[in-house]
């Protein structure tokens, strides 16, 4: 069975998966994720971007695998000169999940969903897979930086000694 649909933030339940119903698969779920659905996330890190997701659930006796597949390009925030910038998006990330009492995230790769609800909404873990695969400093390829800014940096670089540079 393969489920495939553009997902839209607005509609609460757009990112919840019925793990009960999922007893045979696998199951795959496709996702846009545009600049509404970063927008709506509120962490301010990712400020929007077209990304291409991919959620294959696999049930294995007591649990599920989530196989999370996404590719495309998010809008940052250069750390040099502070202009935005669009960098590339590759991640490949898996989340087991089993049933229990309630609801807990017991570390990076396991989640206890609720076995009365049975659901698990996915669209945090979205955005923080695809927040973790960015690189740690994010900066414009050389000479990509915004030049005003770059000649106003080096005009107050701190040379060897400690001293600022006299701009000229």
């Amino acid at each position: 069975i393969i489920c495939i649909f553009a997902a839209q933030m607005g509609k609460p339940d757009t990112y919840i998966i019925d793990l009960k119903r999922i007893l045979t698969g696998p199951v795959e779920f496709g996702y846009h994720l545009d600049d509404a659905f970063f927008t709506a996330v509120e962490a301010g890190e990712i400020l929007g971007g077209q990304v291409d997701a991919k959620v294959r659930v696999e049930p294995h006796g007591g649990h599920h695998v989530l196989s999370f597949s996404m590719q495309g390009v998010v809008r940052l925030t250069c750390d040099r000169c502070l202009d935005e910038m669009d960098c590339p998006v590759d991640v490949q990330r898996a989340l087991r999940t089993k049933f229990g009492p309630e609801f807990s995230d017991e570390g990076d790769d396991l989640v206890i969903v609720s076995e009365t609800e049975g659901t698990i909404d996915i669209g945090w873990y979205l955005y923080e897979f695809i927040a973790l695969g960015l690189p740690m400093q994010h900066r414009h390829e050389d000479g990509g930086c915004n030049e005003a800014m770059m000649r106003a940096l080096e005009a107050h670089r701190v040379d060897d000694a400690g001293e600022e540079d006299e701009a000229d």
